[in-house]
């Protein structure tokens, strides 16, 4: 009778480990490769300054729609050079010493770009810079109720509550009957 007993709750412990752990799961592995910082280079793009030497552009938002009053910063290996506010169409305009490898921030955004002048920009260089000045665009983001999901030490505690926790209200019923 006792082996009867125990096979039906070993079992009934299997198939409550086996709902709560989906194949997904099981079978999820780590990443295979390091992240380097080598990767995460930051792009660099080749900007032609005007005739005048200054840097012309536009500050949008995500609907591409210009952004006024946002302040313009250019910055030379960590130094400003050049600050400006955007019109009220968000177009710019700052002025620069010379070509070189800047840090333009427009309100929360940055990025490099290499200052050319007039005459000696590459071909494929643009004319002018375009900002999305917003906040940025996070995706793939992992909801906090998948992370746990995908913790072997939750799902391990989970599997354990969602095995013990029927076996000891199962013996408690027992011990009530045959207290009786």
């Amino acid at each position: 009778m006792a082996i009867v007993r125990k096979t039906k709750i070993i079992g009934a412990a299997l198939a409550c480990l086996g709902m709560m752990l989906s194949t997904g799961v099981l079978l999820a592995t780590q990443p295979s490769e390091k992240f380097t910082a080598a990767r995460a280079a930051p792009q660099v793009r080749d900007v032609a300054l005007a005739a005048d030497g200054s840097l012309r552009g536009r500050v949008v938002s995500l609907a591409g729609i210009g952004l006024g009053g946002v302040s313009v910063v250019a910055r030379l290996v960590g130094r400003e050079v050049a600050r400006t506010m955007s019109d009220e169409t968000g177009y710019f305009s700052l002025a620069v010493p010379r070509g070189g490898v800047y840090e333009v921030q427009a309100g929360s955004q940055t990025t490099l770009y290499r200052l050319w002048a007039a005459r000696t920009a590459p071909p494929a260089a643009a004319q002018a810079v375009l900002i999305v000045a917003e906040e940025d665009v996070l995706r793939a983001q992992m909801l906090p109720f998948k992370y746990w999901l995908v913790n072997p030490y939750f799902m391990t505690a989970v599997a354990a509550a969602a095995i013990g926790i029927p076996i000891v209200v199962h013996n408690a019923n027992i011990d009530n009957r045959s207290g009786s």
